[in-house]
Formats: structure tokens, sequence, C-alpha cells
């Protein structure tokens, strides 16, 4: 047995050899220095998951995968993260997870039995630098860290990161940590983000589009060709009657007419099968990329990819264990899906393009409600109920100049429309909605924040009826919202120059989930795929008006401040004030 000494040295030339090959050296560094995660008596091996090889190999400085659940992702980005600390000597690296909690779990399930079934990496492990936040490899160091709060973006320059779970991460924490690569020269960074995918455009799912878009191809032994398999395209259910299996739920397990165990994947070439032991075979699977020019390189990761361990039928049958089919989709198939749930659908809001658009002036309309956002220049909707619909009948953008012309145009359009209740954006300048507070009538204009709270609650909404200041809860309100949308009960207006920068605003949104630094739970909530959302803002504000105005026709009384006029609220005439504007005393 060599003596540490000799060990030491002959450790130092094996990775100053591996270090001459760059990251194709990753795979057999792993290969030499990791045991197996279930039997720590054996060598680490590739064998079932051969396509991890193509990855660690990629000489990329950044990269992507979208994956789905249980292809052996996580093993392979700790071992990854150990092998750069490793062969890249005295530099700093960072592990990014969801929250720090988590990271905490993570380090002592997932990284600390790595590093103590291996001679090597035991070795070169410091005994005074070695805790859940921070490890020292040699002369290298580890950061682990979440990505929940801007705090958790630890300041000291790195080398490289590995991004877990990008798409539970706070996105806006996510660009703290790449910030932290700032002083190394171009090309030096090496920065690789894995992820199961929530919804298209967002997070790893924005990454992978960026990307290469590499796909693990296939070469039909039947037909002489490579082939893309899709586990929703090309995995045939005997007795399915659909094209794709999209639709296909818990509950189908339960069909008599459908034969799992009969479950095939079928060639989009010649439309025969293609057998487990093709789709097993390493020989017979290559990774492709569909634009190999880009820069940035990214993979995407079927549970076809590992056919050993998951046939048509183990694929189909997992539906099982996801409350929500969305999340089978998500995980078990590891796709980017968009439904009524998660997202503002456009065909949706497009359809829905059928109300009258009716000009500022005299228009004649009463019982209007407004909804602003409040920037360097604000959006505004003004809408009317009819019945169960909300009809927006005006859209604009309001451009500060100075002079107090936003709350000047606020006090006109309430006027022109008769507007019985405004809700504007209580940030990030509160002076111009309280201004239009101090000036209105009492009760008709309230600014609003937003608060995240539990969902059990009675309202969604936190009213300060002395300030004439509301308190939302951002999740739940935005579901409402989206749910009216979706289901056509919100009508914009036909032909106003508006309308599409309105869809793409409204469409801008996305439920998400986010794991919680403290609960270490999965929350939802709305994220938007650009800072390009002003006009679904609006229309929260909006809603939130009819809210308080309406609650589908009730009317709240207003103080005898004036003399008296007919107006027509929530599909029934109403007295109304026609003085809306408060005037100072003497």
């Amino acid at each position: 047995m060599a003596s540490p000494l000799l060990q030491a040295r002959l450790d130092r030339m094996r990775v100053a050899a591996l270090q001459s090959l760059g990251r194709s050296a990753i795979p057999q560094w792993i290969i030499d220095n990791t045991r197996h995660p279930n039997d720590p008596t054996k060598p680490w091996s590739f064998l079932h998951h051969e396509y991890q090889i193509g990855i660690l190999e990629t000489d990329a400085e950044y990269i992507s995968v979208i994956k789905a659940a249980q292809t052996g992702m996580s093993e392979l980005s700790v071992r990854l993260m150990l092998a750069l600390a490793s062969l890249y000597r005295s530099s700093r690296f960072m592990y990014v997870l969801p929250s720090s909690g988590f990271s905490r779990k993570f380090v002592v399930d997932r990284v600390d039995p790595v590093i103590e079934s291996s001679p090597q990496l035991s070795r070169e492990l410091s005994k005074e630098v070695n805790n859940s936040e921070i490890k020292r490899i040699a002369n290298s160091f580890i950061y682990f860290a979440g990505a929940q709060k801007t705090g958790q973006a630890i300041s000291v320059p790195a080398k490289g990161l590995v991004m877990d779970e990008v798409d539970f991460c706070s996105q806006s924490v996510l660009t703290s940590f790449y910030s932290r690569l700032q002083h190394n020269m171009p090309g030096e960074s090496i920065v690789t983000r894995f992820s199961t995918p929530t919804v298209p455009g967002y997070g790893i799912s924005q990454l992978h589009e960026a990307g290469s878009q590499g796909v693990y191809m296939v070469w039909h032994e039947k037909c002489g060709q490579w082939v893309v398999v899709d586990p929703l395209q090309d995995i045939i259910l005997p007795g399915w009657q659909e094209d794709t299996l999209e639709n296909f739920t818990k509950a189908d397990l339960d069909d008599p007419t459908l034969r799992l165990e009969a479950a095939f994947v079928q060639c989009p070439h010649c439309h025969k099968p293609i057998s487990q032991s093709n789709l097993s075979d390493p020989k017979k699977r290559a990774w492709v990329h569909h634009y190999p020019d880009k820069v940035e390189k990214s993979f995407y990761v079927s549970p076809l990819d590992v056919a050993a361990i998951n046939t048509p039928e183990k694929i189909l049958r997992n539906v099982r264990n996801y409350n929500r089919h969305i999340d089978w989709i998500n995980f078990g198939l590891g796709k980017a899906f968009q439904d009524a749930e998660n997202s503002v659908v456009k065909q949706a809001v497009e359809k829905s393009a059928t109300a009258i658009t009716v000009y500022p002036g005299k228009s004649g309309v009463q019982g209007g409600l407004i909804g602003s956002d409040v920037g360097k220049t604000s959006h505004l909707l003004v809408g009317v109920r009819d019945g169960k619909y909300m009809d927006i009948i005006w859209a604009e953008r309001i451009r500060q100049d100075g002079s107090g012309n936003l709350v000047s145009t606020w006090k006109e359009r309430m006027d022109e429309y008769g507007a019985w209740k405004m809700v504007v954006d209580a940030g990030p300048d509160i002076s111009s909605p309280q201004q239009l507070i101090e000036e209105s009538v009492y009760g008709r204009a309230w600014a609003c924040y937003f608060t995240r709270g539990s969902s059990r609650r009675l309202s969604d909404l936190d009213i300060k009826e002395e300030e004439q200041i509301i308190g939302a809860y951002r999740t739940s309100i935005i579901d409402k919202v989206v749910k009216q949308l979706n289901g056509g009960l919100i009508r914009l207006p036909k032909g106003h120059p508006e309308l599409p920068t309105i869809i793409k605003h409204f469409t801008q949104m996305k439920r998400v989930s986010r794991l919680s630094d403290t609960t270490g739970e999965t929350t939802a909530h709305w994220a938007s795929l650009s800072k390009e959302n002003h006009y679904f803002f609006a229309l929260v504000y909006l809603m939130i008006a009819d809210d308080l105005a309406t609650g589908q026709g009730a009317v709240v009384a207003l103080p005898d401040t004036g003399a008296i006029r007919k107006v027509q609220v929530g599909g029934a005439i109403q007295d109304r004030q026609n003085d809306f504007w408060s005037r100072p005393l003497g």
C-alpha cells in the first residue's frame, strides 16, 4: 500500500493527466473516483445511462438540461460538481438549489455519501472546511446555496455554477448567481443547469429553446433511419383513440379497452415498432443537435433515453403517482406543458376580442370600472360589467411628463366613463395614487399592493377602508382573473390599436411552483416571462375594482356630497353622485 505522501503525489499526477483532456476527462474521473449510488462496494457505471456521457463531455461554457424525473440526473450533477472541484484546482464552484433548507438536506443525503465512499475525495476533503454550506476539495471550494432570496447569492467570485431544479428557484435570484462569474475571462466559466420543466418559455424551457436543443436519437434497425422518439407522440397504446397521449390520465388506467402491457414505441419514419433492445443499445443512440452552431448547448432527457429501465408500460402506469395530470407530463415525461390552469391561453384571449371600443370624450358610459398600473409609462384599462361578462372598452398608455398628467388623466377618465371604482398600483411610487385618493370622493379611488399569504382565508382582499388601500393576495386573485380570461368572461376591445399589446402582456403570465425556504413545501405563484405584463396587472386592478363596486351587481352607496343622477351598474339602474371630486374647504 502506498504511503500517504506517495498516494497524494500519484493523485496529483492522475489529476494533471486528466486536466489535459479538458471536460472529456470528466466521465472517466467519475468512474475512477465515485461509487455506485445503490451499492458503494461497486464502482460507478454509466450502464443504462449512457446518454449522460455526451452531456458531461460537452465543452461549452453554458449547458442546459431539461429532463424527466428519475433519469439519474441528480446523482450525475453531484458527481459533476465534485469532478470539477477536483480537476480544476484553486477554483470556486457553486451548487445552487431551490432553497437553503433543501440545499442543506441535499448535501447530507446526496453529496456526503459520494465523498465518503470515494478514497480520493475523502483524502482531498478538508476536515476544517466541511459543512452543509461549504466544502474544500484539495485547494478548491464548493459552496452550496438556495435560490429563494436575494441574500442567498453568495458574494464570492466563482469559476462555475451547477444549478439544480431551475424552475423551482427564484429566477431573479439565479440572475444574482450569474454575476459571480464576471471576473472570468470569456470562455472560462462552466455553467450547467438541470431541471424538470413547468411551462413553455419559462426557466429551463426558456434556456433549452435558447440553446442547441440536443436530442438522443435512435438508429432504428428495421428501417435504417436515425429518428427522434417523443414519449407523447410515439408511445402507442393499443385501444387509445387520440393521436397523442396529451390527454391520458390516471383514470384511463382502469379502462379495460386499453392494453397497457402491449404499449410500444413507434418509429416516426416507418411507423413500425422499435424494440426495447434497440432503444437500450447505446451503439444505436447518439446526441444530435437541432441547432449545432449555437454557442449554448441544451439537451432534452426523455424517460425513453433510459429505455432499459423505463418501458412504455411503466411510463404510462407512472401517471398514477401524480395528483395532477400536468405533473405527469412535466416530471414523468420531462415536457413543458401549458393549459388553462397554469397559463393565459392565447387562443382563448384572441377569441374574446368582441367588446366595442368606446373612445374617451362624450361616451355616455356610466358605471365604468378602471384599473391602472403605475410607472414611467402607466397602462390603464376601462371596463363595464354586462351581466356575467366584463367588457374592456378602452385601453391606453400614459407617459408621465412631470406636470402631474398621470393623476389628471386618471381623473378625466373617471369622469368620462362615469367610473364607479378605480384601483391603481400602490407602487413603486405611492404619491400619485395617494393624490388621486385625496382628491376623490371617499371610497371611489383605491391603491392596491400584493401580498403572499396562506390559501386558508375567507377573502382575497384585505381592505383598509380609512386609508383606501387594499392588500390583495397575489396568487389567488390572479388565479381568479386567469380563470375568467380563459373562460371567455372578459371580453377585449375589438379593433382597438392596443389590442395586440394587451394580448402580448396577458400571455406572459405563467403559474409555476417554488420551494418554500421556511416550510420546504412547494407553493404556486404567477411569474411573467418578461417585464411586458403591464396591461395584465391593469386588468387585475380593474377586476378588484369590480369586486369592490359590484360583487356581481351589488352597489355600495357614496356619501351625500352632490346632486344625484341615474347610472347603470351591473345591469341595474342605481342612484349615483354627480360631484365626484372633493374640493378644499373655504
